[in-house]
């Protein structure tokens, strides 16, 4: 098997036949990836409204419709 899948994941120990494979994991793998893994949005049973410092809400601060408010 380590001919045919020779790229292998150190975290999870999952293998790939090409690299590609094995990168795209590494990214997209919230186990293998720590950049996922510190992230609270990305926790598992983490509440859905749960908002990063980060988080662009659109809309945000402006007037709602029929305020009167013109731009």
């Amino acid at each position: 098997m380590e001919k045919e899948k020779p790229y292998r994941c150190e975290v999870c120990g999952k293998r790939y036949k090409n690299l590609n494979g094995l990168k795209y994991h590494r990214q997209h793998s919230n186990p293998c990836n720590p950049e996922n893994r510190l992230n609270p949005m990305n926790v598992p049973g983490a509440p859905a409204n749960l908002q990063g410092p980060n988080v662009n809400v659109a809309g945000a601060g402006l007037g709602g419709m029929g305020d009167g408010v013109l731009f």
